[in-house]
């Protein structure tokens, strides 16, 4: 599968390298679920926090405008209150009646791989 850099990664991958993956780098999956640069240096698991934060499935061409939904409606610390949550009591409940197929079962939503593999249009009603 193929992936592309949303959000530009500087650290240290699995291959023991520090990398700096900048904004639109494009990565593969191997075939034991790992992403690998063009170099062939393997940076992440395809299922890691890492790979959810910083690149996007790019196998219809729209993987730049999917990461950044999803990391807008996951990550960003904008609208967070100062209890540390994400969404407003109303904004959860929303999600959890409209968006179940896209989260797990929790007092707290964590957004599962379905979610970070959704169509742009989806994310997008979602946002």
């Amino acid at each position: 599968m193929k992936y592309i850099t949303h959000r530009r990664l500087k650290g240290k991958g699995l291959c023991d390298k520090v990398l700096n993956l900048p904004y639109g780098t494009r990565l593969t999956e191997d075939e034991n679920g790992f992403l690998c640069t063009k170099q062939g240096d393997t940076v992440c698991s395809s299922t890691s926090e890492v790979c959810r934060m910083h690149f996007a499935i790019d196998g219809d061409g729209k993987g730049l405008e999917r990461g950044k939904y999803t990391h807008a409606i996951a990550y960003s610390r904008k609208g967070m209150n100062s209890e540390g949550f994400r969404f407003t009591e109303k904004q959860r409940s929303i999600i959890v009646r409209h968006y179940q197929r896209f989260i797990e079962e929790h007092d707290y939503i964590i957004f599962n791989d379905r979610f970070f593999k959704a169509s742009v249009g989806e994310l997008k009603a979602m946002a």
